[in-house]
């Protein structure tokens, strides 16, 4: 039986950003208000350009692998509070 694999250590976060959003439809006034949305994962990479946040993350041998990701536009961030 193979030894255990030492898990990641990532922690896991909520985001809270601000993405864009468009509409096609005719309008008599200007909404001008973000959307705001929010991720929760393993926050796996964040620099100034990008932050990047996956649902899966594993490890096989000396190789780290990540699944499901979201990167987000580091600019566009507000929050990200640390789940545990």
């Amino acid at each position: 039986m193979s030894n255990p694999r030492k898990k990641e250590n990532y922690p896991l976060v909520e985001v809270r950003w601000y993405d864009s959003c468009s509409d096609s439809g005719w309008k008599h006034k200007v909404d001008s208000d973000l959307m705001t949305c929010w991720t929760a994962g393993y926050l796996v990479h964040r620099s100034a350009r990008s932050t990047v946040v996956a649902l899966n993350c594993g490890s096989q041998q000396s190789t780290k692998s990540h699944g499901d990701t979201m990167i987000i536009p580091t600019r566009c961030i507000q929050k990200i509070r640390r789940l545990r």
